[in-house]
């Protein structure tokens, strides 16, 4: 069981590494935007494949009549995180600095939002550990 609570974790930590991996090796010269056309494409094509073969207990109306205004935000926010971090590594910044850059002020402003919109507990050590993050942060530079 213990496995299976990190297995997610490991996926993401991958799943991250070929994202920055792949972001940076993105051809300078194509439009960003043109670029992020195919990559959803190649997105929706694996989802639909893995919808489709998948074992559902709903229909796909019912499906449809589950989303609601945060399938829609999550649709534009990574938009955005992609067009981002294109921009940032034409802009040359280095793959090693950007990524921790990111998460830490990402970190900075997740913190009032989890305490305040969703009542997530928040305590000395966590807070400790964000500050030691911080200074590795600065450390880095």
């Amino acid at each position: 069981m213990l496995q299976l609570f990190y297995a997610p974790l490991f996926v993401t930590v991958f799943a991250n590494l070929l994202y920055h991996f792949a972001s940076k090796s993105v051809n300078e010269k194509s439009n960003l935007f043109f670029s992020l056309l195919i990559v959803y494409g190649i997105a929706w094509l694996i989802c639909l494949v893995t919808f489709l073969s998948g074992s559902h207990k709903t229909s796909l109306l019912q499906e449809v009549k589950y989303l609601n205004w945060g399938t829609v935000l999550l649709g534009i926010a990574i938009v955005f995180v992609e067009v981002g971090y294109l921009w940032m590594y034409r802009s040359g910044w280095p793959v090693n600095m950007s990524a921790i850059l990111v998460t830490s002020l990402l970190t900075l402003a997740l913190i009032p939002i989890g305490i305040f919109i969703f009542k997530e507990p928040f305590n000395l050590k966590e807070a400790m550990g964000i500050l030691f993050c911080l200074l590795g942060v600065y450390l880095l530079q």
